[in-house]
């Protein structure tokens, strides 16, 4: 029950951020687990570490199936992994990793003992599974909105804070950058994070009033290559399945929004553009379409940020790898 608990605290604790999990929690029989977005990456990862760290032992009773042929599981294990499975992406690796942050945090060598793992203060990391209040950039403008989704390093991030009055450890001495790169390299999570490349933030930047008629949106890759079936269907939440963008306004806009997708979608598949401030999903399937007017509301102080949030949705059948091209053309 205690992995069920922390998978819904994780959940509904970020529902009030920019980029909140609207993906569903995943519990896939059998699944590795190792190719999800960011944000559920960190979610299906530390949950079963906030499990493992209330109870003091990595090891948590396996419920999954009817057999139970493995009647537990251990976070720690790595097996079968290739080192490509072994990412900011992957929960079995970011379980693996949280529970070296859970033995740090309490001055414990790795592997330990079980005698040792009694010691465990389990509000020694308290903070780490936490989201912090402030958005992710640490932005000073008007709209405090995160910039991208919450990730692994959104977490490690919080390691560095400075310890508070009821805290039992300094984790920001404890948890230095000297400290934190070898520690992490081991799951494939590069410390410092890195400053190119897709993890340097998990989010494509669209700059200010977007206008597709001057200045083109840069075509997205979508691929179901790395897409495991649960329960006979496709979730369509790994990571090149779902992509992260925001923009900013600095005024009320109207906007066509359209999609060109190449090579069409097949039947039954389909493309979302959800924009999470306005409550709103737009969907285009086949090669695309574009939608009536849209009034883009600043709604604060300039310069307002919008987050995005797009997703390949097929969830019967795999789709051949599609280039999707978004245009945001402003109209009177």
């Amino acid at each position: 029950l205690l992995p069920l608990f922390a998978r819904n605290a994780l959940y509904f604790s970020n529902l009030s951020r920019t980029f909140s999990v609207g993906l569903n929690p995943l519990r896939p029989v059998a699944a590795s687990l190792t190719n999800l977005s960011p944000d559920l990456a960190r979610l299906e990862g530390l949950a079963e570490a906030m499990a493992a760290n209330i109870l003091k032992s990595p090891y948590l009773a396996d419920t999954n199936g009817t057999a139970l042929a493995n009647a537990l599981t251990d976070i720690r294990d790595l097996s079968g992994l290739a080192s490509a499975d072994l990412s900011p992406y992957s929960a079995r690796a970011l379980r693996a990793l949280a529970w070296e942050v859970v033995l740090k945090a309490n001055s414990l060598p790795t592997p330990a003992t079980s005698v040792q793992w009694d010691t465990i203060a389990p509000l020694a990391t308290n903070r780490f599974f936490k989201i912090s209040a402030a958005p992710t950039n640490g932005a000073t403008d008007s709209t405090a909105r995160d910039t991208e989704p919450l990730n692994i390093y959104t977490q490690l991030n919080r390691l560095k804070e400075a310890k508070s009055a009821t805290e039992p450890v300094d984790l920001a001495a404890i948890f230095t950058d000297s400290a934190l790169t070898p520690m992490l390299a081991p799951f494939g999570v590069a410390w410092p994070r890195p400053t190119t490349g897709p993890e340097s933030k998990f989010l494509l930047d669209w700059g200010t009033d977007p206008n597709s008629s001057t200045t083109p949106l840069a075509p997205i890759a979508f691929s179901m290559a790395g897409a495991v079936q649960v329960d006979g269907a496709y979730p369509n939440v790994s990571r090149s399945e779902v992509a992260y963008a925001g923009f900013l306004l600095s005024a009320d806009k109207r906007y066509i929004l359209s999609a060109t997708i190449t090579p069409a979608l097949g039947a039954g598949a389909s493309l979302e553009l959800d924009l999470p401030l306005l409550a709103r999903t737009f969907t285009f399937d086949g090669a695309g379409q574009s939608t009536s007017p849209v009034v883009l509301p600043m709604n604060g102080t300039a310069p307002y940020f919008h987050p995005v949030r797009l997703r390949l949705k097929s969830p019967t059948a795999l789709q051949t790898d599609v280039t999707v091209t978004l245009a945001f053309t402003p109209v009177p």
